[in-house]
């Protein structure tokens, strides 16, 4: 059962938490069609480049003054987590050009179950029972949604664990930051440090010959405004009056959406085998929650 915060705090009842929380779900499922879409005449560098770059404008022009008023630890972790997040969304989106949108959604959503693993190498936090047994159900489903009949594995189902991998850490890492270093700015200096990374890799590796489409830019505009800064903002706020467990489990419903999202705008067909992967990923995340 999830924790209940005291009556005496609340500002939002927890239905309307968990409503915030899986309306942010949804943008992030939708974020995957973005991608695809800013992929088209966009290349990975460049759109994290423009997406952290107007994510951190949006949130500058809204918290100027909590930002203003930082303590000098909010850069330092803002530019490590930044450095995380966005070699992560590198990983990701490098990856979305190898495989398709339905199955990366369910993949990226392992990192859930890295987490765990993540807290023991990185802070020496214990691993439970459950979280072995939601990463060998992870690890079937992964099979069923990635192997064919060939027993042939895409590169990009294989890159896309690295981006899990790379979002466990960071996800680790935010979760153990000094009580000093409050939420705002550190999601300022993320999206700001996320920003100059790619702008270096973007700038490194050439300025694009042509014009990205408008149809690009709907895609990178999308996941900069909403899949970023709002769908940020929300999820801060709304994990206030609700479980960290119980947010994780809403959160990772976006590979859920993902994947309905797909078959809807791509018509990506789901055959049998990858409903069998999706629903023993999705009862990984389920046993990887359980208290």
């Amino acid at each position: 059962m999830k924790e209940r915060i005291p009556q005496k705090t609340l500002q939002v009842s927890s239905k309307k938490a968990d409503a915030i929380l899986l309306s942010v779900a949804v943008i992030w499922g939708w974020g995957f069609i973005a991608g695809k879409i800013a992929l088209e005449t966009a290349s990975p560098q460049w759109i994290l480049f423009f997406r952290f770059s107007i994510a951190a404008i949006c949130i500058l022009a809204l918290f100027f003054k909590q930002i203003k008023n930082a303590d000098k630890a909010c850069v330092r972790w803002g530019i490590l987590i930044g450095l995380l997040q966005f070699a992560a969304l590198f990983v990701q989106l490098f990856a979305l050009q190898y495989t398709t949108t339905a199955k990366q959604s369910f993949l990226a959503a392992t990192y859930v179950l890295f987490t765990p693993f993540a807290a023991r190498i990185l802070y020496r936090k214990k691993i439970l029972p459950k979280n072995y047994i939601a990463s060998l159900l992870a690890l079937a489903g992964i099979a069923f949604l990635s192997l064919r009949g060939s027993a042939e594995i895409q590169i990009g189902d294989f890159i896309t664990l690295g981006f899990a991998l790379l979002f466990s850490a960071q996800i680790v890492i935010v979760g153990n930051l000094p009580e000093k270093c409050e939420t705002i700015p550190i999601t300022f200096y993320q999206t700001l440090a996320s920003a100059v990374f790619a702008g270096i890799v973007a700038f490194c590796t050439g300025i694009p010959n042509e014009l990205f489409s408008i149809h690009s830019w709907t895609g990178i505009v999308y996941l900069g405004v909403i899949n970023t800064a709002v769908a940020l903002g929300l999820q801060n706020f709304a994990q206030k009056y609700t479980s960290e467990s119980h947010a994780a489990l809403l959160l990772s419903l976006e590979s859920v959406f993902g994947l309905l999202f797909s078959i809807l705008y791509y018509g990506d067909i789901l055959t049998l085998r990858m409903a069998i992967g999706c629903a023993l990923i999705f009862a990984a995340l389920l046993v990887s929650n359980r208290r």
